[in-house]
């Protein structure tokens, strides 16, 4: 990952993301912003595609207008809106690899429980942070929170309940 074009579109971002913010918010964006754009360059440099450095940087600057389009008093809660519906993307894709893992190799169940636990309590976490933050938020998330519950599940234990991506597989598997 290219650490000078991340620099680069983070002094870019201050003064737009920062404009018409307290100094606490202005900390708080900018945190959140470079967590946020870190993790969406390094995603374009792990990608097999040409012309990385140049992608990168105008998908930053892209996501640089779009956080200071975004109206100053709503910035810091829409900036962690963004981190945590990228966080649930994240352990939505751990959980399934790890279920997949297990369809496919259940002999290695006990190295995943650990992982599985891992996620099961982060989702505990944030839960408890939409309860918080987006207390009329928390239907929108409870079908992804379902799908990553149940994949830890049969991650952790030998069970017939699955989510529902996985019981796509496991049907699909059974037709061949």
């Amino acid at each position: 990952m290219n650490q000078e074009l991340l620099r680069a579109l983070e002094q870019e971002a201050h003064d737009p993301i920062t404009a018409g913010l307290s100094d606490k918010e202005s900390v708080q964006a900018e945190q959140l912003f470079a967590s946020l754009l870190h993790s969406i360059v390094e995603t374009i440099y792990l990608t097999p595609v040409h012309q990385k450095s140049a992608i990168a940087r105008r998908t930053g600057e892209d996501f640089i207008r779009r956080t200071a389009s975004v109206p100053p008093k709503d910035r810091v809660k829409h900036l962690s809106k963004e981190k945590l519906d990228q966080d649930i993307r994240y352990l939505d894709t751990q959980s399934f690899t790890a279920a997949k893992h297990i369809l496919l190799k259940p002999e290695q169940r006990e190295s995943l429980i650990p992982e599985a636990r891992s996620i099961m309590a982060e989702i505990e976490r944030l839960k408890g942070e939409i309860a918080n933050i987006w207390p009329n938020q928390r239907e929108r998330y409870e079908r992804i929170f379902s799908e990553i519950t149940l994949d830890c599940q049969y991650v952790m234990i030998p069970t017939d309940k699955t989510s529902l991506r996985l019981g796509r597989l496991i049907k699909a598997g059974k037709r061949k």
